[in-house]
């Protein structure tokens, strides 16, 4: 068994946080996704209290590979638990919290395995030095980041949607004796902070990658032990909208209600309403621009981010909070239902193009750059 201080802390309140369920929708799901992880090389934390930065370079590889299957990528914890510690205000031998992990993520993204590799046996102080950052090493790394981030629930129904949609999860759980030694861990008492990296699920039980148990390193967390007692908490990279379109969204939903509320008559509302639509019908052409074989990689990056399964969940959103308060008050206006085949035939279109399905099956943007192997 290895010492008790694997290195996870439950991340501070920060009320300006996003929570997945305010910028995801919940999707039909199949009963179980296993993706191969055969080729992922697993990053072994030994004695050291990096836990979260070795979960968090799985985490970055699962997510890529899903873009670049052809390439075994793997990345450096050393790089990541130098970028960590200088901005989560934790000592050395504290380990971190998730925010700061998803934030280094995000601000300095991952570096490929070498140069740096991860001589665990290093002392702390050595290991996370940020001197033995070099230019290209940051270089590098800037082109493996998320563009945002944001926390999930902890149940297992939400776990699976989470997983799902996202194709990767990082995970705090607190877990005992019973996690080591074993793929089928038990849980008895909640004594020791760890971050795993969930990648997939079934009927029974949630699949992760360990970076602390030295001979098993891919385990399965029993459906019973999925309870708040043992899994604290998730999350995980997103794609945010850019802020025009958010911005529109917001305003868009102020306008449903206010107009709703309104004393005026039922024509002047209609009407009202009717520009909603048009606004829909806006945001959904944004979606539908071609994909141009010789684009920049930034414009790629551009229309993946627009494409997005998180961004079209802002939309659909959108739709159902419009539906849901203006059917009740105007059940016999026939524009609605043009509105839903409208918004039908626009959601098969993005849904079942191969395109965009491509580009959906996971909520990041990637750089230019390969791993290495």
């Amino acid at each position: 068994m290895p010492h008790t201080n694997l290195g996870a802390i439950e991340r501070p309140e920060d009320k300006r946080d996003f929570l997945l369920g305010s910028v995801q929708a919940p999707v039909a799901i199949p009963a179980q996704y296993v993706p191969d992880v055969s080729w992922l090389v697993r990053n072994y934390q030994g004695q050291t209290p990096w836990c979260g930065e070795h979960a968090l370079t799985h985490f970055q590889a699962i997510l890529l590979h899903v873009f670049t299957p052809t390439v075994n990528q793997r990345y450096s914890p050393r790089f990541s638990a130098i970028k960590v510690k200088q901005i989560d205000g934790f000592p050395l031998d504290a380990g971190t919290d998730m925010r700061s992990l998803l934030k280094s993520l995000q601000n300095d993204g991952a570096d490929d395995y070498e140069p740096l590799e991860n001589d665990v046996t290093l002392p702390l102080p050595t290991y996370a030095n940020p001197a033995v950052i070099t230019p290209d090493m940051n270089t590098n790394a800037a082109a493996k980041k998320i563009v945002s981030y944001a926390f999930g629930n902890t149940d297992f129904q939400s776990l699976c949607q989470h997983i799902y949609q996202n194709k990767a999860v990082l995970l705090l759980i607190k877990c005992d004796d019973g996690f080591w030694g074993t793929a089928t861990p038990t849980f008895t008492t909640p004594k020791y902070g760890h971050f795993v990296t969930a990648f997939g699920y079934d009927a029974n039980s949630i699949h992760i990658i360990d970076s602390a148990d030295e001979t098993f390193g891919v385990k399965q967390i029993a459906k019973q032990y999925i309870t708040r007692a043992f899994i604290i908490e998730s999350g995980t990279g997103i794609d945010i909208p850019p802020e025009e379109v958010r911005a529109i969204i917001q305003n868009s939903q102020s306008i449903v209600t206010q107009v709703v509320t309104a004393p005026i008559p039922l024509e002047q509302k209609t009407d009202l309403l009717s520009q909603i639509t048009v606004l829909i019908k806006l945001l959904a052409s944004f979606f539908q621009q071609p994909k141009v074989g010789s684009s920049s990689q930034q414009m790629k990056n551009i229309y993946n981010s627009w494409i997005s399964r998180t961004n079209w969940s802002a939309v659909v959103l959108l739709a159902y909070n419009f539906f849901t308060a203006i059917v009740p008050v105007f059940p016999d206006v026939l524009w609605i239902s043009t509105i839903v085949n409208v918004l039908g035939v626009i959601l098969i279109v993005v849904f079942h193009s191969q395109a965009v399905n491509k580009a959906a099956t996971s909520s990041i943007t990637l750089g230019t750059r390969s791993s290495g192997q």
